[in-house]
Parts: C-alpha cells; sequence; structure tokens
C-alpha cells in the first residue's frame, strides 16, 4: 500500500500508530504472579500484543512487569486478583477490544488508566471497594459496549461523550449510584439499554437515542422524572418498574413499535401517564399494574393491534382509561381486574377482536358499551366481582364458536343474559359455564337457558308468525309459515339443548325432523331478519 494513503488513513481514522514498535503475535493466559512476571520479563521488547491478554487469580498482585505495554489487540481481562490498584499498566495507550474487570475484591482505582485513549467496550462488574471508574468515562469513540455492575461503592458515572452507537448499554444494581450523567450524544443501540437497581437521584442521558434493538429498562431510581425517550422509534421491549419519586409519566411520543418483547410498567409512583402516542404495533403484551396512586391513563391513540394480552389491574385509584381508541384487536386478550375506582373508560371503541375478556372487580362500572364494536372472542369471557353492571347488551351478539368458558359471577344488578351469543353458547354445549352470585334472570345456567328460549329481549317483539301442524304429532311435524319467512330457526328440548337449526330464506314451510324414542316437549324459536322473535311449543310422540 502507498504510505502517503497510510498516513491519510491514519489521520483521518485517527488509529494510533507506534514507530518501531515490536509486535508479539501470541495470547497470555495468565494464572498465577509468577506466570506473569516471566511473560513480560521475557517479552520486554513486545509493546504491541496482537491477540487477547487474560489475567485471572487471586495470587496475581502486581501489574508493573506489563509497563511496557501499549496497545493490545483484543480484549483484556482482569479478573478474580487481589489488585489494589492497576500500577503498571501507565503506558497503555489502546485496547482494540473490550477491558473486563471484574471480581476483583481490593481494587480501588483504575488511574493507572490515564493515557488510555482508544478501546471498543468496557465491562466492570463486582468490585466491591472499586471507587470510581475515572478516567474511562472520558475515552471518546467506544463502539461496543459500557457495562457497570454490581459495585456498591460507586456513586457517580459523569462523561461517555461523542459516542454516537452503542451495541450495550447496562448499568446494573450499584447500590450507591446516585449520580449518573452520560451519553449525551447517543443515538443508536444495537442490542439493550438498561439502567436497573441503582439509587440514582440525578440522571441526564441523551435525548436523541432513535433506536434500542432490544430491551430498554429504567427501575428502582430516586429521580423525580423519567428521560422521555421522545425520539425514539423501534425499541425490542420496555420495562418500567418501582421508581416511587416519579409523579408524572409522559414521553415515547415518537415510539412506532416494540419489535420483539412486551411493554410492562409497574409499581412506580405515577399519579398520570400519557405515554406513547404514536405507538402503532407491539409484539408482546402490554402490561400496566401495582401502580398504587395511578389515577388517569391516557395514550396509545394510534395503537392498533396488540400480539399478546393487554392487563391493566390492580391500580385502586386508578379512575379513567382514556386511551387505545385506535385498537382493533388484542390477540391475547383483555384483562382489567382490581381497578377499584375506575368509572370512565373511554376507548376501545375500536375493538373488534380479542383473545379473552376478563373484567374483575371494577366496582363503579355499569355497562360494557366501550365495548360496542367486539365481534368475537376466542378464550375466556370472564365477567366478576362488577358490582354495579347491570347491562352486558354490548357483547350479546359476538362470535361465541372459539369461547372455552363463560363465567359470570358476583354482578349483583345483572338481570338479562339471554343474549344471541351467550344462548347459543351454552345451548350446543360448547364450553363450560359458570353462572351464580348475579340478579334473578341470570343467576344460572337454568336461568338464562328458560330466557333463551321463552323470553325476548327489550329490543325484540315477541309475535306468532307460524303454527305447527299436527301438533301434538307422531314423529315429523310441518312449520307453516304465514307469510314467506327468512331467517333462523332453533329448536330446543326440555333441557334447553339446541338440537335443530336451519337458516331460512323466503320459506312458506319447513318440515321438523327429530329422533326421539320417547314422547318430548319441544320449543321452536324463530328470528326474522329484524330480530323479532316468535316462540312455538310443539310435542312430538
Amino acid at each position: 500500500m502507498n504510505k502517503g494513503l497510510i498516513l491519510l488513513l491514519v489521520l483521518v481514522l485517527n488509529i494510533p500508530v507506534l514507530a518501531y514498535a515490536q509486535t508479539c503475535d501470541f495470547s497470555f493466559f495468565i494464572l498465577d504472579q509468577t506466570t506473569l512476571n516471566q511473560l513480560f520479563d521475557e517479552n520486554q521488547d513486545c509493546e504491541v500484543h496482537d491477540g487477547p491478554i487474560f489475567i485471572d487469580q487471586p495470587s496475581i498482585v502486581d501489574l508493573t512487569p506489563m509497563a511496557n505495554v501499549r496497545v493490545i489487540r483484543g480484549d483484556m481481562w482482569i479478573t478474580n486478583t487481589t489488585l489494589t490498584s492497576l500500577t503498571g499498566l501507565e503506558s497503555l495507550d489502546s485496547i482494540y477490544g473490550n477491558i473486563i474487570i471484574n471480581d476483583n475484591d481490593f481494587l480501588i482505582d483504575l488511574g493507572a488508566l490515564e493515557q488510555l485513549s482508544y478501546i471498543e467496550g468496557i465491562v466492570i462488574r463486582n468490585n466491591t471497594v472499586l471507587e470510581s471508574i475515572d478516567p474511562l468515562p472520558s475515552i471518546d469513540g467506544i463502539i461496543d459496549r459500557i457495562v457497570v455492575q454490581e459495585c456498591p461503592m460507586i456513586n457517580k458515572i459523569i462523561g461517555f461523550t461523542n459516542i454516537h452507537s452503542l451495541e450495550k448499554v447496562d448499568i446494573d444494581l450499584n447500590q450507591n449510584l446516585d449520580t449518573l450523567i452520560f451519553l449525551q450524544d447517543l443515538v443508536y443501540v444495537e442490542d439493550e439499554f438498561k439502567i436497573h437497581g441503582n439509587p440514582i437521584k440525578h440522571l441526564k442521558i441523551s435525548p436523541d437515542i432513535n433506536f434500542i434493538g432490544d430491551d430498554l429498562r429504567l427501575d428502582d431510581m430516586l429521580v423525580d422524572s423519567l428521560p422521555l425517550f421522545n425520539k425514539l422509534d423501534s425499541v425490542g421491549a420496555i420495562a418500567i418498574f418501582r421508581n416511587d419519586s416519579v409523579k408524572y409519566f409522559n414521553g415515547f411520543q415518537s415510539l412506532k413499535k416494540l419489535t420483539s418483547g412486551n411493554l410492562h410498567i409497574s409499581t412506580n409512583g405515577f399519579l398520570s401517564m400519557n405515554a406513547f402516542s404514536s405507538l402503532e404495533y407491539i409484539e408482546g403484551a402490554i402490561t400496566i399494574q401495582f401502580n398504587s396512586n395511578l389515577k388517569s391513563i391516557l395514550g396509545f391513540n394510534s395503537l392498533l393491534e396488540v400480539g399478546e394480552r393487554l392487563v391493566i389491574s390492580s391500580i385502586t385509584e386508578l379512575v379513567e382509561i382514556v386511551a387505545f381508541q385506535s385498537l382493533e384487536r388484542v390477540d391475547g386478550g383483555i384483562d382489567l381486574s382490581d381497578l377499584w375506582s375506575l368509572e370512565n373508560i373511554d376507548g376501545f371503541q375500536k375493538l373488534e377482536e380479542a383473545g379473552s375478556l376478563i373484567l374483575i372487580r371494577l366496582w363503579a362500572i355499569e355497562n360494557l358499551d366501550f365495548l360496542e364494536s367486539i365481534q368475537k372472542l376466542s378464550n375466556w369471557l370472564f365477567l366478576n366481582d362488577l358490582t354495579e353492571l347491570n347491562d352486558i347488551s354490548a357483547i350479546g351478539n359476538i362470535e361465541y364458536n372459539d369461547l372455552v368458558r363463560i363465567d359470570i359471577r358476583g354482578c349483583w344488578p345483572l338481570e338479562i343474559c339471554n343474549y344471541p351469543s351467550i344462548c347459543n353458547y351454552i345451548s350446543e354445549e360448547i364450553g363450560l359455564t359458570v353462572i351464580q352470585g348475579n340478579s334473578s334472570g341470570c343467576n344460572s345456567v337454568e336461568e338464562i337457558l328458560e330466557a333463551c328460549i321463552t323470553n325476548t329481549t327489550d329490543d325484540q317483539i315477541e309475535s306468532n308468525i307460524a303454527t305447527i301442524v299436527p301438533n301434538p304429532s307422531i314423529g315429523a311435524g310441518s312449520l307453516i309459515f304465514n307469510q314467506a319467512f327468512t331467517g333462523e330457526l332453533q329448536v330446543y328440548d326440555v333441557l334447553g339443548r339446541k338440537v335443530l337449526e336451519s337458516n331460512l330464506s323466503e320459506a312458506f314451510s319447513y318440515d321438523l325432523e327429530i329422533n326421539t324414542p320417547v314422547p318430548q316437549a319441544f320449543t321452536v324459536r324463530l328470528v326474522d331478519q329484524n330480530n323479532t322473535v316468535s316462540i312455538l311449543k310443539w310435542l312430538s310422540n
């Protein structure tokens, strides 16, 4: 290669160059002090080590034999030693890899790394008396990872500027970390971004982060407000836990999708939240729970689909949900439970399909009108301990064939349950049904079945539009209509089981044929196109 081109690359890329430095093309695995002394005494002229260096074992107490090392082309591991400092590494200028400093119980400071100007990543973990990671935060251009975990004596991390892209950020379980002001220029994180288990009171990070490939986690902090992340467009998953001092949660206003995991907001001190206004899709679940002071949930105005469950639960002070106005589908189902004070649900108006519907202990909800567009449930329908509920007509015509359980209990004012979806589910014995603790008319399966067969709901008008001849009959009978009939024919036995069903079009008659070994009384139910119901009794001998 042309020498001028080499010089140009060096100047442009700011690559450290060691003139006439000897390179040693091998890795060092150092497991005791004697080996360390011998290796570096025998290779005193090696300023550049072309391979990783592993220093591991409690017998290692002195790094001064490494005084000539200036460049390491690979990772440098310093783990499980009894070092109190890194004296001996004062000449180290560049590490083309990560520096990993783990499990050094006596290491107090990293000051010997003052000359280090290039490094790809930092992992500092479980150094019980380490008081500071300085001077590492002054290094520009880190591209791999910044990990600081379980270092209980560190109380502040300030720096790491001029870094635009990283693979991973993990500040985790540092028991006295009070101040975290770093990564002011960060835009892109390939993997996860986690600030977890640190009692941070002062937090400042880049407002320009627009991509996080995996998890974003923010929890156990003592800050008054959380970063807004208002330029974040895509993230794998989000977890926000136990931030007791944060009263108002706003942000994530540009986020459009969660690509691989869940959104979990739990056990925070929020009074209100208004966030995620641009979110359109989430692959996993949404869980908002145990935020005991939360009074209002707003936002989620653009959300169309949730891949798993939507859970809002155990928030006893929650008064209103004004959110989810565009939501059309929740594959795993909706669970609203233990929301004792919830009075207003202004959302879910466009919801058409959900895996399950679980409503438990919503003590102020009188009807299900917020579910007016629901068309299909495919697993469970639970309405339990809704002590003010008196109207479930909004779910009266849902598709019911994929339901496996209907459970309506403890809804004291609820009298009417004989809507088509519930009637058909019970009469066709599709799955388990539990009905109890409601008002008369909807207090048992038998009461509902009787109402399904003999009664009509408020929007139906009972009329006789046909006769059965002969009646009683021996075997088959004929249903004779007064005029052409279009609608649904249903026949029930004395146990409320549907034994015959047919859709008729412009019919003037229909032959009733049911094989029965003994005489039985049947109820014939006709529902025309206007949802008008006629009930006829038929005895077949």
